[in-house]
C-alpha cells in the first residue's frame, strides 16, 4: 500500500513538471539552445522549449546534447516545413494512415490523451516501400495531428498538457516483429517521434505481447533509467493494463478503448487529421502556438493553455470550470 501510495506522489508531481514553468537552472539550456539556431529559432514554439529542455535533463553532457536536439529538430522542420505541416492533405497521407492505422481515445484524469495501434493493422512492408522524405512528411503531420489534438484537449479542459499515453497492442504481431524488415520499419516511424518531439509520451502500454518480449524486457530494465521504467507497462493480458490505467492514470470507463471493456468508440487519427487541417485552415494561424520558445525564459506562469499553469488539477475538476467558455479548436 505505502508502494503505490509513494507511486501516485511522483507521479503528481510529474504532471505537477508539465504545467510548471522552467526552473531557472533550466532556463540556461534553453537559452543555449535557441542561441544555437540563428534565424531557425522560429521553428520552436513554448511547447516545444518545455520538451526539449526537460526531455534531454538526463543526458551527459547535458548541454551539448540540448543543443544538438535543438539544432536536429530545428533543421528538420524547416526541410520540411514543419510550421504549415498541418495547412494541406499530403497526397500520400490516406494511403500511409490506411498502412499505420492508430485510434485516439479519451483522457486520464490529468488530460493525458490516449492514443492506440495494433500490430496486426500495421503494413509494414508497404511502409518500407515509403521513400525517406515522403516517409517524414507523413509522419511529421501525424505527429502534428497528436500535438494539435493534446492542445485542444488541454483548451478543452483548461488543464495544460502535452504528453499522451500509448497503447500498443502486439496481438498477431508475431516473433518476426522483433527483427528483419518489419522491425527496421517500425523503428523508422517511432525514431520520427522519439527523435524530433522529445518529452512527448507519458505512458506506454504493451498488451498482448509474446513471451520473448516480456523476458527482454526484464533483462535489460535494471539498466534502464527508473522514469522509463515507471513510463513502460509490459503486460501479457489487456486486463492488467486496464487495471493499473484505472487505478494509477485515473481513466474511467467512459474514456477506454470498447476493447477494454470501456465506453469510448475511438476516433480514427486519419479523421483527427482532418480535423486539424481545417482547423488551421479557417484560422489561417500556426500549427500549434503563436508565442515563441524565448517566452518561457520570462513567461513567470509556465501557461499557453488559460488556467493551465499553476496546479496540476485533475482534467474532471478542470472541466466544470473551464471547457464552457473554452471553444473547441481555438488555440493561442
Amino acid at each position: 500500500m505505502a508502494k503505490q501510495k509513494e507511486s501516485e506522489e511522483a507521479w503528481e508531481g510529474f504532471a505537477k513538471e508539465e504545467v510548471s514553468p522552467l526552473k531557472e537552472e533550466e532556463k540556461e539550456f534553453l537559452k543555449a539552445g535557441l542561441d544555437a539556431l540563428g534565424k531557425k529559432e522560429e521553428q520552436i514554439t513554448q511547447v516545444d522549449a518545455l520538451q526539449i529542455v526537460r526531455g534531454y535533463q538526463t543526458y551527459d553532457p547535458r548541454l551539448e546534447e540540448t543543443i544538438k536536439a535543438f539544432e536536429s529538430i530545428a533543421e528538420w522542420r524547416v526541410r520540411y516545413d514543419f510550421q504549415n505541416i498541418l495547412s494541406q492533405m499530403f497526397p500520400e497521407a490516406e494511403k500511409f494512415h490506411e498502412m499505420w492505422k492508430e485510434t485516439v481515445y479519451g483522457h486520464d484524469k490529468y488530460g493525458h490523451v490516449l492514443i492506440s495501434f495494433k500490430f496486426q493493422d500495421v503494413d509494414t512492408n508497404a511502409v518500407s516501400e515509403i521513400d525517406e522524405d515522403t516517409l517524414n512528411k507523413v509522419c511529421g503531420q501525424k505527429y502534428a495531428t497528436y500535438a494539435w489534438h493534446k492542445l485542444r484537449t488541454a483548451r478543452t479542459l483548461g488543464n495544460q498538457r502535452y504528453k499522451h499515453s500509448f497503447i500498443i497492442d502486439m496481438a498477431g504481431a508475431g516473433m518476426g516483429v522483433l527483427s528483419g524488415k518489419r522491425r527496421n520499419t517500425i523503428k523508422k516511424v517511432m525514431d520520427i517521434g522519439s527523435d524530433m518531439f522529445p518529452e512527448s509520451v507519458w505512458k506506454l502500454y504493451i498488451i498482448n505481447t509474446p513471451w520473448l518480449l516480456r523476458g527482454g524486457w526484464a533483462m535489460v530494465k535494471p539498466w534502464v533509467h527508473p522514469v522509463t521504467q515507471a513510463k513502460v507497462n509490459i503486460v501479457a493480458k489487456p486486463e492488467l493494463a486496464k487495471e493499473k490505467m484505472i487505478n494509477v492514470d485515473g481513466f474511467t470507463l467512459d474514456q477506454l478503448p470498447e476493447s477494454f471493456g470501456g465506453t469510448h468508440p475511438g476516433k480514427p487519427l486519419f479523421d483527427v487529421l482532418k480535423e486539424a487541417i481545417v482547423d488551421v485552415r479557417e484560422r489561417g494561424g500556426p500549427n500549434q502556438i503563436d508565442r515563441s520558445g524565448r517566452e518561457c525564459l520570462a513567461n513567470p506562469s509556465g501557461a499557453f493553455v488559460q488556467g493551465g499553469a499553476a496546479t496540476a488539477k485533475p482534467a474532471g475538476a478542470a472541466r466544470a470550470s473551464q471547457a464552457s467558455s473554452t471553444p473547441l479548436g481555438t488555440l493561442l
